[in-house]
């Protein structure tokens, strides 16, 4: 369910694809260890709401990507970080709308983001 969501760009459709992974981590957290998030299961939310049109797209992508790697920091191995959520994360971003005020905090997340990444020699190349 939450991968489509994300390929939709229904008004909402990034809040249900959230709404769905907090189901998981709370039934996961409810002791049910078949239902648990993985990386898939966040950039999914992160692909959906860099797709959308919500003016805070930036800062929850790049809240979930926190999410990812503390889960990960945890010791969590289905939760690493790669390419594809640190460039979901830069291509919210890139295409946030709104005031500068904004664009201002979206160029903050990715100079952040940017940083991370040149400072690290563990990003995943690809899903695994």
């Amino acid at each position: 369910m939450i991968n489509a969501w994300s390929k939709t760009r229904a008004d909402g459709s990034a809040q249900l694809a959230e709404s769905y992974l907090k189901h998981m981590i709370d039934l996961h957290m409810a002791g049910m260890p078949n239902v648990r998030p993985n990386i898939f299961s966040f950039t999914s939310v992160m692909n959906a709401y860099s797709k959308s049109g919500d003016a805070d797209k930036a800062r929850k992508t790049n809240s979930i990507l926190h999410r990812i790697e503390f889960l990960h920091e945890s010791g969590d191995s289905t939760c690493k970080p790669n390419v594809i959520a640190y460039g979901t994360v830069l291509n919210a971003c890139v295409h946030t709308k709104g005031g500068m005020e904004k664009k201002a905090e979206a160029f903050a997340i990715a100079v952040s983001v940017m940083r991370t990444v040149q400072k690290s020699s563990n990003i995943t190349l690809l899903i695994t």
